[in-house]
């Protein structure tokens, strides 16, 4: 399982917009398919960020790219990358693991 971290930009007065759609994809947990498992407006830099779960890279990125990058308002996207460890596996780790 993998994880992304993605911060989104919209255009000026499409935030409600875009956030009402992302919200669709919370509902939808399925295993095999990518899901976001959290979706917050922000403040600074960037409209809003999102944590996805996908199975593996390419399903994340095929998710960002024709998911997230084709609803109206979404201007562009930035995602970090990252992996679920097992804690109990890795000596000294203060590694935090998102979990649905």
């Amino acid at each position: 399982m993998v994880i992304g971290v993605i911060f989104i930009d919209t255009a000026n007065g499409m935030e409600h917009e875009v956030y009402k759609e992302l919200e669709k994809d919370l509902a939808d947990k399925k295993p095999d398919t990518p899901h976001l498992t959290s979706l917050h407006p922000i403040f600074g830099e960037h409209d809003m960020g999102c944590i996805a779960r996908a199975n593996d890279y390419e399903q994340l990125g095929r998710y960002v790219v024709d998911r997230v990058r084709a609803i109206e308002g979404v201007i562009s996207t930035r995602i970090y990358t990252g992996t679920e460890l097992p804690t109990d596996k890795v000596p000294n780790s203060s590694v935090s693991i998102i979990k649905d």
